[in-house]
């Protein structure tokens, strides 16, 4: 069975993209998963890292991208193209890592943020993505979605399509505050729509190991732990990680992220949101 996840904040600039693209390159790697990334985002970042820049402006010249899930084939004044036909197959840039597709975003999602559209016939407005899915998900056994830093009708769909959910925050407190908020929003958007989507857990990253803020605050976090677990792997902020966000080619996973431990920390990682994934998906 596919598992299908969001990755997604309130807030930019926490590490979502980093996140979901990290974790796609150790399931592939390490776990030798086909995995689909699916970037919501209209500024493209997971699209720039996995197949870069230029690539990116082709296709969103050309209306290739995932904003095709948002509008309605029927309409002679739309581009319109499958997902199959649009996906970007065995990106990543890591040597030897051929599993990894890409649904690549554009700057024209920004106009289907608004969720003005009137979605065809049949299909929820929260629906749309998941029925474009639908025909390719059968390839994938992992299916990641980063998302936008809202809650807007693209966050919806990313949400009514997944099992489950992954908040990546900084351990500050700016960074922190509105997931509370964001907790509810998606509860009350289970309730609403009827579709089960389960918080998959929370993930520290950026973190500053020899900062009182981000370890009191991470402290705070586990004693959420009733409402969303807080996995116990934190991937620390380098130089390495940074500069990984840059589209380039790589001889290896460990090449591409950089310090020694952070392999080993994804690598659990992926295995817990594995796990938890295989848990909640028979209920969702």
């Amino acid at each position: 069975m596919t598992q299908v996840f969001s990755v997604i904040a309130l807030k930019g600039g926490v590490g979502k993209t980093t996140t979901s693209v990290a974790l796609a390159h150790m399931f592939a790697a390490e776990f030798n998963k086909r995995v689909l990334v699916v970037d919501l985002d209209p500024q493209a970042s997971a699209s720039d890292m996995l197949i870069g820049t230029a690539r990116v402006a082709e296709i969103s010249f050309a209306g290739r991208s995932v904003a095709c899930a948002f509008h309605d084939p029927s309409d002679a004044r739309s581009r319109w193209y499958p997902c199959a036909d649009i996906t970007e197959r065995s990106v990543g840039g890591i040597h030897g890592v051929t599993t990894i597709d890409l649904l690549p975003a554009s700057a024209s999602l920004y106009q289907e943020q608004s969720g003005l559209n009137a979605p065809p016939p049949g299909i929820p407005r929260h629906g749309l993505l998941s029925a474009y899915l639908r025909p390719v998900l059968a390839q994938y056994d992992i299916v990641i979605i980063d998302c936008p830093p809202n809650f807007n009708t693209v966050t919806q769909n990313a949400l009514f399509a997944s099992n489950g959910y992954l908040i990546p925050i900084i351990p500050d407190i700016l960074s922190t505050r509105g997931v509370p908020t964001l907790l509810q929003m998606v509860r009350d958007f289970s309730q609403r729509t009827g579709h089960l989507v389960v918080p998959i857990g929370m993930v520290a990253v950026k973190m500053q190991m020899n900062s009182r803020v981000h370890t009191e605050t991470l402290r705070q976090l586990r004693g959420l732990h009733m409402m969303i677990p807080v996995f116990p792997q934190v991937i620390p902020q380098t130089n390495h990680i940074a500069a990984a966000a840059a589209f380039g080619h790589a001889a290896s996973l460990a090449h591409k992220w950089g310090h020694p431990a952070i392999p080993g920390l994804l690598r659990t990682l992926c295995q817990m949101i594995s796990l938890r994934l295989d848990q909640i998906s028979p209920r969702a």
